[in-house]
C-alpha cells in the first residue's frame, strides 16, 4: 500500500470516527432529555404526593 492510499484511508476512517462521535453526542443529549423529563414528572409528582399527605397530617 502507498503512503496517498494509506493517507486516504486514514482520512476516510477519520471522516467515520467523527460521524460517529456526532452521532453518540446526538444520542447523548435525546438521553439526557428524556432522563430531565422523568426527573421533572418524579418530582412534580413527589411534591403533589406530599401536599396531599401533609394535608392529612
Amino acid at each position: 500500500m502507498s503512503d496517498k492510499e494509506f493517507e486516504t484511508k486514514i482520512d476516510i476512517l477519520e471522516k467515520e470516527v467523527k460521524e460517529l462521535s456526532n452521532r453518540i453526542d446526538r444520542l447523548i443529549k435525546a438521553f439526557n432529555i428524556d432522563i430531565k423529563r422523568v426527573e421533572s414528572k418524579t418530582t412534580t409528582y413527589n411534591d403533589v404526593k406530599n401536599m396531599i399527605s401533609s394535608r392529612h397530617n
